[in-house]
């Protein structure tokens, strides 16, 4: 449904049938058949995140600096406002996981950047200091309701974290080394994660040590696992060529998707 120079950024479904498309410009797209019609859906506002989970899909709508967190059901197409995620200024981040909800709030000041944590689908939100600095978060992944992953971006170069307590606490992972500010990371359990960047780096000791499981001289944009031993990262290669891998052992091994 891309008009113009739209492209897509974000693309999640809530279940098999019930997606949405988010693009560069902030619109959101959505589909009730698993992917054969779109339609435009304004409800949301101009969205720079989305993340769906347990049938709802959650997203980061903002008017200049101003943002809220909004919340649908797929079969309403209508968007309410979670009233709690209100008055925090510049909203990034959104992760979610049952009935978890994480949001990356920025300082404006230039001070640490914080997170907002909410245990019930967004009706509260506690606020806590996690990333030091004020550019926060560069991605942040959950793996349950307790143990959450993250990347902050510094400017110059971003650094690894985990928290254990559902995100009200972040400790820097002592064995990751300097990232780009783009790193993402994804996890499978509280010990095993996989870091893209320059390379795909593991761990499987909490931080403690990583080990270069794939470098193709390219560079790491996105990791995810869809299960505890599937998951898929996307690259871009020196050539400038896009390529999506794909591990089916938690990110021990990888391997390139062939496309007919």
């Amino acid at each position: 449904p891309a008009q113009g120079s739209q492209q897509g950024d974000r693309l999640r479904f809530a279940d098999g049938g019930d997606g949405w498309l988010v693009s560069g410009t902030g619109t959101v797209w959505e589909t009730h058949d698993a992917g054969s019609q779109w339609a435009e859906d304004s409800g949301a506002g101009t969205v720079t995140d989305l993340e769906a989970t347990k049938g709802l899909v959650y997203a980061v709508a903002c008017v200049n600096q101003a943002c809220t967190v909004e919340r649908s059901v797929p079969e309403q197409d209508s968007w309410s406002q979670l009233p709690a995620s209100s008055g925090h200024g510049a909203l990034n981040r959104l992760q979610v996981h049952g009935s978890d909800v994480w949001v990356a709030v920025q300082s404006p000041g230039g001070g640490p950047g914080s997170l907002l944590a909410s245990p019930d689908g967004g009706l509260s939100f506690s606020q806590h200091t996690a990333c030091p600095s004020a550019l926060g978060f560069a991605n942040l992944y959950a793996v349950d309701n307790n143990v959450v992953w993250a990347t902050c971006a510094t400017g110059t170069e971003a650094a690894a974290y985990r928290s254990l307590d559902g995100g009200h606490s972040f400790t820097q992972l002592s064995g990751s080394v300097p990232l780009a500010n783009s790193a993402s990371i994804a996890g499978v359990s509280q010990t095993t994660a996989v870091i893209a960047a320059q390379a795909l780096l593991r761990t499987v000791d909490g931080g403690q040590t990583f080990t270069s499981t794939e470098n193709n001289q390219g560079q790491w944009t996105i990791v995810g696992f869809t299960t505890q031993v599937n998951g898929f990262a996307f690259d871009v290669t020196f050539a400038g060529q896009s390529e999506l891998w794909r591990t089916d052992d938690a990110g021990a091994h990888w391997h390139v998707v062939q496309f007919p």
